[in-house]
């Protein structure tokens, strides 16, 4: 199997979308995120990417550069001692983003394509396609990032006549008319401002706030490392007045105030707004010039698609759909971008059928799969330059000539969008050619037979080609039918809920396909929060009531926001045998609330329910599947994800789960409990993120041993062994016993593939000498993980330990005091004591014989209670 990929490399992020079998999947880089920080850290040798390189921005600004994309084209950078080129340091984001599909695949992807925004000129393009092949994959082409939310909507099956695409990132806006159709996408304008993005606005909440807050304001001003913790403070203030009307967040980092107390800073959405300055006007700028340039008008529109961080503002989306004559704006989902490219990247590497691409002068010709590849393609300018105004309602266009037959033969592959060639001197414009027909490969000519033409009084073609645009005539044929979409019927206004009370009818919830309308009525808990709430556009409260007993759940943009005591009310319900439930569309406030996947909630409720189950119900309900051998489907690792896994579960899944062994096999020598493994299994199966094939051949199996050897030779230790970090010396004995079981001489791993065997053996065994030593171990961990502060967390973990002991040590005296008063009361029994009859004596009382023992010697008044 062989992938291609699509990449963004984003002004605030990098994501990455992989191609394979048909279909395009944004993932998940090691930390579990689809959007990457863009950062890059070079320091004493040592480079950090990501996440771990934000980590260190506040505390080393000197030798950290966030959102380096801004630097491309420009001169060198100086970062400690050393001077990079800007292409060098998004050179190393693309390193990590191929990485990361490597990762999830295991495989060397064919080739990849770029997103670039409008607002980028010929130098920076130039430099983006150097920064990709400093990746070592090849750089098929460079792509709009509208022409590529276009692409991911083409593939979904959505056509319209006319498309405005707004682009809103941090880095600046792009906005793009285009016509999309069956398969095939064409440009008709573009316009950017690399001054209208999140940066920008981001600048001006980090002024307000040096305003705010005075003193404190002004110590954050004079000092970078402040002034990088004041400004992460506010993006996140950003993100939460999305939601909310005010919030305060306190910094702690900043001078006390002149009481003592730590300043905090506090803000209303209508600051918020009030900072917007010139990024609405620019923005509506930007989206009229691209329909004046179009020729279009605001009635002819029929989608309006915004995606980006600046996309998430309520205020800008009013301001674009103002502009845009009254059209909803639909929010695309983060990452639509890297999926757009990786369609692109699919059909240009041969990997899927021809998408038709075409960008006129801002790319040149259509996108195709061939065999070889032009000698000069020519670039994508900054602002795409139409030839003319295509008018608004002209004549319909003469046909393009019909595509020959079968047998012609293939032509070399026209440029697509820009490629980003071997040498950058192959990125100067290209002489401009007559246009000619196009044949078609004999691959796709078969099933895209060519078009008739139409006779005389015939019905005309589909209302969107009557635009004028001069669009291929294979476009006026029938759509085909769009790809497969798992389809969700609308969320019911009420209902009636009945929770699944035995394994089948629990592993048979309708999770992973479209529920019928028999299993709406009444709908499983699970059902309703996975299948149902789970959309961006479900916004709304939930309750759920059984008799006195109520939940509520609020929903927003496909999230919940819920505290503790509610999370932990709506587990509850998922044992409620039978329950209602209403839904109301309104807008949620989540004051307090943490916001949560659905899926995961589900999820969780789910294992609440196994968890209920016996360990042969379960395996009773599996049945002959645990006779086949389950692997992770790699295509669903994005839900697996989501569905909250513990840290044993995961290695139970990345180590066992690798399709080298039964169900049974797995269930028995999995290395966790036998209900438990059954319990993981039975919630995969639910989520359908398990494939189930015949226990593998010998053949089969060396190709999983290959990747298996190949992904831990470059594993760090603790990765080797399947261990995290915080193993302690019995979790890395048990881990390297399992191994050396399953690794051992004789084996049927061994057997199959004896060379990759005794590599992961040597590599567990020089594992296994470092980590069974704990200073070793504790050594080890601090250089294999260098962006983590070991210092702090074991800190913290002797904080806990201490205040552990201290809790135990109160115990203990309460017990000690107890076992005294019992002790106590034992020996005077329950008899009232008598009064002596002089003054000040103490309280005598004589004890039964069956209630203490005698006493030794006997106290003043014959007692002995004197002497205990």
């Amino acid at each position: 199997m062989s992938i291609a990929i699509g990449v963004d490399i984003g002004t605030a992020g990098a994501s990455v979308a992989v191609f394979r079998q048909g279909r395009a999947e944004v993932i998940a880089d090691g930390s579990g995120l689809r959007r990457t920080p863009a950062a890059v850290a070079l320091s004493g040798g040592v480079v950090r990417v990501g996440q771990g390189a934000m980590s260190r921005l506040a505390g080393e600004p000197s030798t950290t550069v966030r959102a380096p994309k801004r630097l491309l084209g420009g001169p060198p950078v100086l970062l400690g001692k050393e001077q990079h080129s800007p292409a060098r340091l998004v050179g190393l984001l693309v390193g990590q983003m191929v990485a990361t599909a490597e990762a999830v695949t295991a495989e060397r992807p064919l080739g990849m394509v770029l997103a670039a925004p409008v607002w980028f000129g010929p130098e920076q393009r130039q430099a983006l396609a150097e920064a990709g092949r400093q990746a070592g994959v090849e750089v098929l082409a460079l792509v709009l990032d509208p022409t590529a939310v276009a692409i991911r909507q083409c593939d979904l099956g959505v056509q319209a006549r006319r498309a405005v695409v707004v682009d809103a990132g941090a880095g600046g806006i792009s906005v793009a008319v285009l016509a999309i159709g069956p398969r095939a996408v064409r440009l008709v304008s573009a316009a950017g401002d690399d001054r209208a993005g999140g940066d920008a606005f981001d600048g001006a909440i980090v002024r307000r706030a040096i305003e705010k807050l005075g003193p404190q304001g002004g110590a954050a001003a004079g000092d970078p490392v402040r002034g990088e913790l004041l400004r992460q403070r506010c993006e996140e203030i950003k993100r939460e007045l999305s939601d909310l009307d005010a919030t305060s967040m306190p910094l702690p980092f900043l001078p006390p105030c002149a009481d003592g107390s730590p300043p905090s800073l506090a803000m209303t959405r209508a600051e918020l707004q009030a900072l917007l300055g010139d990024l609405l006007p620019r923005t509506a700028l930007c989206c009229e010039r691209a329909l004046r340039d179009a020729g279009t008008s605001k009635q002819e529109i029929d989608a309006l698609l915004v995606t980006g961080g600046m996309a998430h503002v309520p205020e800008l989306r009013r301001a674009i759909e103002l502009v845009c004559g009254g059209a909803k704006a639909q929010l695309q989902p983060a990452g639509a971008l890297a999926h757009g490219a990786a369609l692109l990247a699919g059909a240009l590497s041969g990997l899927d059928e021809e998408l038709l691409a075409d960008e006129g002068a801002s790319g040149g010709a259509q996108s195709r799969r061939t065999s070889s590849r032009p000698a000069a393609p020519a670039p994508v300018p900054s602002r795409p330059a139409i030839p003319a105004p295509v008018p608004s309602r002209p004549a319909i266009p003469a046909p393009v000539p019909s595509r020959p037959a079968a047998s012609a033969a293939a032509p070399s592959r026209p440029a697509a969008l820009a490629p980003a060639p071997s040498r950058p001197a192959a990125l100067a414009p290209a002489p401009s050619a007559p246009a000619a027909p196009v044949p078609t490969p004999p691959v796709a000519a078969a099933a895209a037979p060519p078009a008739a033409p139409a006779p005389p009084g015939s019905a005309p073609g589909p209302a969107w080609l009557e635009s004028g645009l001069a669009l291929p005539a294979e476009w006026a044929g029938v759509p085909p039918a769009p790809r497969s979409q798992p389809s969700l019927p609308p969320v019911p206004e009420r209902g009636t809920i009945r929770n699944p009370s035995d394994a089948a009818s629990l592993l048979g919830l309708p999770l992973s396909r479209p529920p019928t309308a028999a299993e709406l009525e009444p709908v499983a808990l699970a059902v309703l929060l996975a299948r149902l709430l789970r959309r961006r556009a479900v916004t709304g409260q939930l309750e759920i009531k059984r008799g006195e007993r109520s939940v509520e759940l609020r929903v927003l943009a496909g999230r919940g926001l819920i505290d503790k005591r509610e999370r932990d009310s709506l587990l509850d319900a998922f044992g409620w045998p039978e329950a209602s439930y209403l839904f109301k569309a309104q807008e949620p406030r989540g004051m307090g609330a943490e916001s949560i996947g659905l899926l995961g909630l589900a999820a969780e409720g789910l294992r609440v329910q196994l968890r209920g189950l016996g360990a042969e119900e379960l395996e009773k309900e599996l049945g002959e599947l645990l006779d086949l051998a389950p692997s992770v489907d790699h295509e669903r690792i994005g839900v697996l994800r989501q569905l909250g896994l513990n840290q044993r579960d995961m290695r139970f899944v990345d180590f066992a789960l690798d399709g080298s062994a039964s169900g049974r096999h797995v269930v028995l020598h999995g290395g966790i409990a036998r209900r438990t493994a059954l319990q993981v299994l039975g919630l995969l199966q639910l989520f359908a993120c398990l494939r189930w094939k015949p226990v593998v051949v010998k053949e089969d199996l060396v190709g999983e041993l290959a990747r298996r050897c190949g992904r831990t030779l470059r594993a760090n230790h603790f990765e080797a062994l399947g261990v995290h970090w915080s193993a302690g010396t019995d979790d890395v004995e048990n881990a390297y016993r399992r191994l050396a079981e399953q690794l051992a001489p004789g084996g049927p791993w061994s057997e199959a593939a004896p060379e990759a065997c005794r590599q992961m053996r040597e590599r567990a065994e020089a594992a296994y000498a470092v980590l069974r030593d704990p200073k070793a171990r504790i050594a080890y961990r601090r250089k294999a993980h260098p962006d983590i502060d070991f210092h702090a967390i074991d800190d913290l973990l002797d904080q806990k330990a201490k205040a552990l002991a201290m809790r135990q040590a109160d115990r203990e005296a309460e017990e000690e005091t107890q076992r005294r008063e019992e002790l106590r009361a034992s020996w005077h029994g329950p008899e009232p004591r008598s009064r002596s009859s002089r003054p000040g004596a103490r309280d005598s009382e004589q004890p039964s014989p069956s209630t203490r023992p005698p006493a030794p010697s006997a106290g003043p008044h014959g007692t002995g209670a004197g002497k205990r």
